[in-house]
């Protein structure tokens, strides 16, 4: 009895090893399939998640794009304001026409070796003494009726009002002038064409950062008939000088630019590849040159060798 007890056991102990054995070649075969799926699975989430980043970036950049429409509809442009002009004064005559989300002052006369007026001191009020802005408003309608301010008395001197998204230069009413001094400001053009009748804006053309006048600038009338008693002052004194008035051409002048830089593109073209062939012609004759001479030369060591050998046979 001792006998078979002790075989059975042997053969239990025997059994159980098997299993053990079988059970760890299916973790070490099942296992590494299960963390490759895993691993699988949290690639795909993390592609998933990069992906839903860029949708995320798109999204906000197209939201970006249409919140700055909707504010770029919603602000005026107010110029000719006084340097000396606040933005709570400001705030409180435009507060009538609606809720005011920002103002923002802009073109400031710079001081030289500046590119940014950061401070007051920045400021070259000697230069220019006006300033412009931009305000918000919180809706499309509230910035629509502030338009009705434009070329109203404000802190003693016009101003203008247009919206900050389109330029409301109608060629019909407006006028070019030239040949005007540098320092002259827009009162002054306001007051010398005050009798061809009502004026819509006065508009100088500066520098960018010091603010110095060009001598040019555009005044626009509110009706047809000012531009051509306006237009027949041209040839007067101003300030000293002979000015110089025209109907505006701006669009015109603009269309000539662009045909003027499309002719010096291609010109400009026309030269490269006249330089690109004058090179290639250039290195294609030297080619030629070398190939001449090494053939030239070719013949002449030719020559010579059958010289010698015909002058061995002779003497043979």
């Amino acid at each position: 009895m001792d006998k078979l007890r002790s075989a059975f056991n042997k053969k239990s102990t025997k059994t159980e090893k098997r299993k053990t054995d079988y059970l760890s070649l299916n973790k070490q075969i099942f296992g590494n399939k299960d963390q490759e799926k895993e691993q699988e699975q949290k690639e795909q989430k993390g592609n998933s998640k990069k992906g839903s980043k860029k949708k995320q970036k798109k999204k906000s950049n197209n939201k970006n794009a249409v919140s700055n429409k909707d504010r770029e509809v919603r602000t005026v442009f107010v110029g000719n304001i006084p340097i000396e002009v606040k933005p709570s004064q400001l705030r409180q005559h435009f507060t009538q026409f609606g809720e005011i989300e920002s103002i923002r002052f802009r073109s400031f006369a710079q001081k030289e070796g500046k590119k940014k007026a950061r401070n007051q001191k920045d400021i070259n009020k000697e230069v220019l003494d006006i300033q412009n802005a931009y305000i918000v408003f919180k809706t499309q309608e509230q910035a629509r009726h502030a338009l009705e301010m434009n070329s109203k008395k404000l802190f003693g001197k016009h101003i203008r009002v247009d919206n900050a998204t389109r330029n409301n230069n109608d060629e019909k009413f407006t006028i070019f002038i030239g040949n005007i001094p540098f320092d002259t400001k827009e009162e002054s053009v306001r007051l010398f064409f005050k009798e061809c009748g009502k004026i819509e804006y006065v508009r100088l053309i500066r520098e960018k950062f010091s603010r110095k006048g060009k001598g040019i600038g555009y005044v626009k009338f509110k009706k047809k008939k000012s531009v051509r008693f306006a237009t027949g002052l041209n040839g007067e004194f101003f300030q000293g000088r002979k000015i110089r008035i025209t109907k505006s051409n701006h669009q015109k002048s603009q269309q000539a630019l662009n045909k003027k830089k499309k002719k010096r593109e291609r010109q400009n073209e026309r030269n490269k590849l006249k330089k690109e062939r004058k090179y290639l012609d250039k290195r294609n004759e030297k080619r030629n040159k070398r190939k001449r001479s090494f053939n030239g030369s070719k013949k002449n060591s030719n020559n010579s060798f059958k010289k010698k050998r015909t002058n061995k046979k002779k003497n043979k």
